[in-house]
């Protein structure tokens, strides 16, 4: 539970400051436990917790040998760790009679009650390695406690490890036992072309993924489409897209109003009659000039006499 604690930082509760009152807490999440999952035992602080595999001593895949217990003198492996209180889970070790509920079956389960692993402790059993004689044979031997002696780098783990040797007898060293094996599938890339560069883009505004590929590139556990893949406008969108409206006095608005109404009285188009009647004008007009100058000038400023100028210069 600390580090649950850990990890939801200043936001929940830190129980080690609760005092008396962690172990109510503690209670309570034990309760919410099924009961075979309850070994007795509480969590250990944080900082007591085993974190890197120096810590631990053993890891997932060593042979141990069992010194105490109905199964005592049995030699088995490590099967996984259980942080919490620094224990493990051994392949043949102790179990108990577990009553599983139906929603957690696991497939080909055929009964509620199971065989559910007891975890242990590390005094419980010894490390167990393979020495080989001057003759040539091999035999196993069990190390009662071990120590670390200089480091070297594991290509498998893919960092510094130490030695881990028999005490008292340190030229006897214990490999580290080797990780399951990592199987790669047709989409990885390989581990000798991992560093080369084998994707030149040629624009910055095409993408070369085609229209089928790209709906499968979304997080498929996401709730809901991302925001760039909508094909429809919401109305939260339309209203940040649509700017505001100027807001207009009543008198302002009047005003509007009064020029709106003139320009609907405005004359378009000239009708034949009011054609005629403003030309009849302008000819009355003109006959009562007597000047000629000015009447040579007008004759001249025509629009008949321009017409048969453009014709008589094509």
């Amino acid at each position: 539970m600390s580090s649950k604690v850990a990890k939801a930082g200043r936001y929940a509760a830190n129980f080690e400051r609760l005092g008396y009152r962690a172990s109510a807490f503690q209670n309570m999440f034990q309760k919410g436990q099924l009961p075979f999952l309850r070994d007795g035992r509480e969590p250990l602080p944080e900082a007591k917790q085993n974190q890197t595999m120096e810590d631990w001593k053993f890891v997932v895949g060593d042979r141990v040998l069992l010194t105490s217990g109905p199964n005592k003198g049995t030699v088995t492996s490590i099967l996984s760790l259980q942080k919490s209180n620094n224990s493990y889970f051994l392949e043949h070790g102790q179990t108990k009679k577990a009553s599983i509920p139906f929603l957690l079956w696991e497939r080909q389960q055929e009964s509620y009650l199971v065989d559910y692993p007891v975890p242990v402790t590390a005094d419980s059993f010894k490390l167990v390695t393979t020495i080989k004689e001057e003759d040539g044979t091999e035999r196993d031997v069990a190390a009662d406690d071990i120590v670390y002696r200089g480091k070297y780098y594991d290509s498998d783990y893919n960092k510094m490890l130490p030695y881990r040797c028999i005490k008292n007898h340190e030229h006897i060293i214990i490999p580290w036992p080797r990780p399951d094996p990592i199987t790669d599938d047709g989409l990885c890339t390989p581990q000798e072309t991992v560093l080369e560069r084998t994707f030149f883009p040629d624009s910055l505004v095409s993408c070369d993924v085609s229209k089928e590929a790209y709906l499968s590139l979304r997080d498929p556990l996401a709730k809901r489409p991302y925001k760039w893949d909508r094909k429809v406008i919401t109305k939260s969108d339309l209203k940040r897209l649509t700017p505001p409206k100027m807001p207009f006095s009543e008198t302002k608005k009047a005003f509007f109003k009064e020029r709106a109404d003139i320009r609907a009285k405005q004359i378009k188009e000239i009708s034949p009659e009011v054609e005629e009647f403003i030309g009849k004008k302008v000819a009355d007009y003109f006959s009562k000039i007597q000047d000629p100058d000015m009447r040579y000038y007008l004759s001249k400023m025509a629009g008949d006499q321009k017409k048969k100028g453009k014709k008589s210069d094509n």
